[in-house]
This record gives structure tokens, sequence and C-alpha cells, in this order.
């Protein structure tokens, strides 16, 4: 009798504690990353720096956002595997945090890996003589757009975060790839 009473505790316990957890969750404030202008990217939902107005002259109008990753990666468009379907996916990847700089208000750590990440692309996209890689100065002094063998895309290194934005239609890259997606890039960026 004992060993009931302590089970149906152990039980009711372990309800009030889930049921609180799910309360506090549900009724705790959502601070937006765009709402925080550009404090911490583990605040960030990519999905809700565009609208459908936004993605629309892209991938087509009605187009459901499919955020993964806890919000650091949004897709647009269609999610099976048909390359000729058109996509546009943009992320900030995210690094382990570690001490804050306390100059630059950003991990230094952190800071070093996106540096250190940026340049990797970059590098790699320069040396690839098919990516027709450029830098796009109108994005800011450390972002540059190439051509891929499915498409476009731009990135951006912010203080804070390393961006791509990718136009994914199925083919090899144009400048017109490019040119869809500096848009878009400019307002991601300008959240950042």
């Amino acid at each position: 009798m004992r060993t009931n009473t302590f089970h149906r505790f152990s039980l009711l316990a372990a309800a009030v504690f889930a049921v609180a957890a799910v309360t506090i969750y549900l009724i705790a404030p959502r601070i937006s990353f765009a709402q925080t202008n550009g404090k911490s990217t583990s605040e960030l939902h990519m999905c809700s720096l565009l609208s459908e107005a936004d993605v629309a002259p892209i991938v087509g109008a009605h187009q459901i956002a499919q955020e993964t990753k806890g919000g650091a990666t949004c897709m647009w468009g269609d999610p099976g595997n048909d390359p000729s379907k058109l996509r546009l996916l943009i992320q900030a990847p995210s690094f382990a945090p570690t001490a804050t700089d306390p100059l630059s208000g950003v991990n230094s750590v952190s800071r070093d890996k996106l540096e250190s990440s940026f340049k990797a692309n970059r590098k790699q996209a320069f040396d690839d003589k098919n990516a027709h890689a450029k830098d796009e100065p109108q994005l800011g002094k450390t972002a540059f757009s190439a051509f891929t063998d499915d498409g476009a895309e731009i990135i951006i290194l912010k203080k804070s975060s390393l961006l791509n934005i990718r136009f994914i239609t199925g083919k090899p890259g144009t400048t017109g790839n490019v040119e869809v997606i500096r848009k878009v890039a400019a307002k991601v960026a300008a959240s950042f």
C-alpha cells in the first residue's frame, strides 16, 4: 500500500510539473529577433524576416514558410525532391557561445568562427571560375554573390551572424538569379 501511495504521489508530482512547464511556456512573452535589433541569434526566426510579398516574385504566390533548426533556417517553395521547383532559403548558422567581448558586444570566439567561415566560403566561390563570384558592396563590405550548380547565393557577414540567402532553381546559376535575391538579401541583412 505504501508503494501505491508513493507511486500515485510521483505521478501527481510529474503531472503538476508538466502542466506548470507548459503553462509557463505558453504565457511567457515571445521576443522576435527583428524586435531585438540584432542582439542574439538564439532569438532569431528567419521566417519572420520576409513577407509573402517579398517571397512571391521569387518562388510564386502562396508559399508556406518552413522553419527548421530552431528558426535559424527558413525555406519557401516546394519541399519535395523535384530539383526543378523554385525555392528560397535563408540561413543564419549559429556557433557555440562563449564569453562575450565587452567592446564589440559579440562573442569573440564565435566572431572568429563567423569570419573564418565567411573567408572560406568566399575563397571557395572566388576560386571556382564557374561561380562567377563578385563582391556585393551595396549589401556591405563583407558580402558576395556566387552562382551555384543549382541556382545562386549571396553570403553576408554581419556583426553577429553569417547570412546565406540562396535561390534554388535546379539549374546552374545566372546573373538574373542573383538580381532576383538581392532585394530580399538587403531586407534580411537590415534585420541584423
